[in-house]
Formats: C-alpha cells, structure tokens, sequence
C-alpha cells in the first residue's frame, strides 16, 4: 500500500468512526495548562485536554550536525529528505562548479551517491569511522522479502529486549563505487571556510554542493515551554514507557526504541498504540475522572465507567492539511517543515 493509499484509508476510517480529526492545525507549542493539563496552541486555535499524544514520529526533523562555518559558507547545501533527483544537484554543481559532497555512511549516503555517479557526477564521500557495507542487490532482494518475518523472529526469541538489523551503506555499486575510488572517501568534516571544506585530517575539498545524509531526530520543537531534556544523541525525551518522566501527561508514540526495535515504524506503531490507548483508559476508569477538550468555546465532556467505554473516548486529532495528511507517514499529526519553525 503506498503512502496516498494509506492516507486515504485513514481519511475513511475517521469518517467511519466519526472521529473528530482538526486539519489545517499546525501546532505552534503545547504548555502546561493551569499545571493539570495542557494548553495545545494551534493555527485553528487553542486545545485543551488532561493528557497529550505526541505522535510527531522520527522521521519528520531532518538532522543536519552543526559545523563551524556552515552557516556561513556559500556552498549550496540540503538534506537527503529534500533530495528531488541527481538532475537538481546537477544543476547546482553546474552553476557553482565542483563536486556534490555526500555525508553519511549509511543507507540513504549509498543510495544517493550511486544515484549522482550513475548521473554523471563527480562524488565524494565524508563519513565518521570506517563504512560498513551490507548485502548486495540479489542478498538484498532476499533480505527484503523475509525481513517481516526476521523481525517476529527475533521478537519471539528475545521479546523487547531484541536488537534491530544494523543498517549500513548497500553493497553492490556502491560499493564497487568506493573500492575503485570512483568516490573518493573523506573523514568527518572539520569546517567549512566560505567555498572550501576542511576535513579533519588537513584535507581540504571546493564542492559544488553539500547533501547530507545525515538522518532524522523526533520533532519536538513544539514542546520547548515544557522544558524537557532531550538527549544530545538521539534528540529523544525521557520516558517511563509511553509517558514523559519530566512532564506526568504527556504520552509519545514513534519514538526509536521505545517499546522495541519496531516502535519508530509504522508496524510498530500500530502494535504499540493499542496499548497506550489502554493505558489512557485504565486511567480514565480509575478516577472516574471527566476529561475535557475545548476549542471556541465548544467542549466535549466524557465520563468513563468501563475500560471499554474509556477506550472509545474521542479527543481531537490536531495537526496536518487534508492533502498533508495523504502523504504524511504519521498522518492527523503536527507537522513540520525544513526549517523547524512550526511542529
């Protein structure tokens, strides 16, 4: 099923279940709301409710590091999750001369730097540590096709605690494109000085354009008010399970680990969300609390009684377009553009 397929089903079924999904929302920040709740700002208005879903994923904040001169330099540079074709990296090398320098080591890095060499352009790599290369297309082929049931595999013999499959950089023509020296490999980067990089052996290189591959990190900009220390690594947020253990209410989902290797996927996602819903009615229940959300003035109020009631609770979904929600892989979620300027 791809991504407009899965949009749209998920369109259907929130109108089938008559779910009360906000588009056209984006969410600017999320605060404590008289220290019980939380105040969600959005561009269709202010949300309030008892307990939050962040759900914004790990594939949504392209990560680029941060390094001396950067900013400064004049050399075009752009992350792989806005990479259109080698034909746009053409053009800018064209105009600017060079090569396109890729950094990363992994999966997207191999992908693209084969993609710019079969287009005719001259490339160099920069990675931290040596590049660990995976299977070849026809071990690929087979890896692919017996991946799902590698992964219940592992689940089954280790549960929880059970690793990922490592991913690395593919083998074949990228690695045929390294070995021959047909990419020339530098080492991280040091700075950038204007139109030359600088690399932290004393290499120095004048690329036309700089793309990195470089991964993602969660997107949380729209949580800073609450004040949670995110990891320098991963970029992620302390958790007790599903829950913040800095901010009582505030729940995550698609986060990279959180309850297994799978949660930050879509197949791991759809396991770990029942659960929290779960979780969220047995708390319900508990208190008989009521629990209310409020927009315009209008408030939906709810009063559970049975962990079957609880579980069919219905609080807005706030978030992405009707178009956005189509192709966005966490769909009726805040989204966010390039720049992080809204979540």
């Amino acid at each position: 099923m791809g991504a407009s397929e899965y949009g749209s089903w998920l369109q259907q079924y929130a109108r089938l279940k008559d779910l009360p999904v906000v588009t056209n929302a984006a969410v600017s920040a999320v605060s404590r709301d008289n220290g019980t709740g939380f105040a969600v700002r959005t561009s269709a208005g202010t949300f309030t409710a008892p307990w939050v879903v962040n759900a914004t994923g790990c594939f949504a904040n392209p990560f680029v590091p941060k390094t001396p001169g950067a900013r400064e330099s004049s050399i075009p540079q752009f992350h792989f999750a806005t990479f259109r074709d080698a034909g746009h990296v053409r053009r800018l090398v064209g105009q600017t001369g060079g090569s396109a320098l890729v950094v990363g080591k992994r999966l997207s890095a191999g992908q693209v730097l084969v993609e710019l060499a079969a287009a005719g352009l001259e490339v160099a790599l920069s990675c931290r540590g040596p590049i660990q290369f995976g299977a070849g297309p026809v071990a690929w082929w087979f890896f692919f096709r017996t991946y799902p049931a590698l992964e219940r595999l592992k689940l089954k013999l280790h549960g929880d605690a059970a690793r990922g499959f490592e991913v690395r950089m593919p083998g074949g023509n990228a690695r045929r494109l390294v070995a021959s020296g047909r990419v020339k490999v530098f080492p991280e980067i040091a700075r950038f000085e204007d139109r030359r990089v600088v690399f932290t052996d004393g290499q120095s290189l004048r690329p036309g354009a700089v793309l990195y591959a470089t991964g993602f990190r969660p997107a949380l900009a729209h949580l800073a008010s609450l004040g949670l220390a995110l990891d320098e690594n991963t970029g992620q947020p302390a958790l007790r399970g599903f829950e913040s253990a800095e901010a009582p209410g505030l729940f995550f989902l698609g986060l990279d680990g959180q309850r297994n290797f799978r949660s930050r996927f879509l197949r791991g996602i759809r396991e770990d969300a029942p659960l929290l819903a779960e979780e969220l009615a047995e708390r319900a229940c508990a208190g008989s609390t009521t629990g209310s959300v409020s927009n315009a003035g209008q408030k939906l109020k709810v009063q559970s009684q049975s962990a079957r009631e609880a579980s069919s609770l219905k609080f807005p979904f706030v978030g992405c377009s009707d178009d956005e929600a189509a192709l966005n892989p966490y769909p009726f979620c805040p989204t966010t553009n390039h720049t992080n300027e809204h979540q």
